[in-house]
């Protein structure tokens, strides 16, 4: 059995995605991108230009529009599915601007639920050019496979391992990722 995975396409519309797409390529090609957000400074991937791990704290009017999107799509979606009375917050939000050759190692997250939006798949929705999202079963030995487009969300538990195939596509691939919580409401 495969742990849950939620796939939302057109999550945030057309013309948010082409904002956030031209905001991060610039970006990533005047802003000196992260080796690592992890403590330890260890990353799970290559080729690829890292943001800061702490952009839903951004006074960036785009990426707060972006992320408050975000968060209301998980919460509305929340409140639908479980019978307490809670809410997600982020405890971080990163982008990763990618280009050919970038492979995921298998990780996990820390948090409740994790998520990636997807700005631009770029060729990493021909399944030619890889840049799949795996989730991995170890207990199983398996793994499912789930393709990237452009303005797709998917979330899925924290804990759940995880990886990206090597991406050989020519475009740079935008991927925005997250980690929530949940806070109970009223408490």
């Amino acid at each position: 059995m495969h742990p849950p995975v939620i796939t939302i396409d057109h999550a945030l519309g057309t013309p948010m995605r082409e904002k956030l797409k031209q905001y991060f390529l610039q970006a990533s090609s005047t802003v000196a991108g992260k080796q690592s957000n992890m403590p330890g400074g260890q990353s799970y991937f290559e080729n690829k230009w890292l943001s800061a791990n702490n952009l839903h704290k951004s006074q960036n009017a785009l990426i707060q529009t972006a992320s408050n999107s975000i968060l209301e799509i998980v919460n509305r979606f929340a409140a639908r599915h479980d019978q307490e009375p809670f809410a997600f917050e982020f405890t971080s939000l990163w982008v990763l601007v990618s280009s050919y050759g970038m492979e995921g190692k298998p990780h996990s997250h820390q948090g409740h639920l994790s998520g990636a939006y997807y700005i631009n798949a770029a060729e990493s929705g021909d399944k030619s050019c890889g840049g799949e999202f795996m989730v991995i079963d170890p207990e199983q030995n398996d793994s499912h496979s789930f393709q990237p487009r452009s303005d797709r969300l998917l979330l899925f538990p924290s804990n759940t391992i995880h990886q990206v195939r090597r991406y050989t596509g020519k475009s740079r691939r935008i991927t925005m990722s997250f980690n929530l919580k949940r806070v109970a409401i009223g408490a």
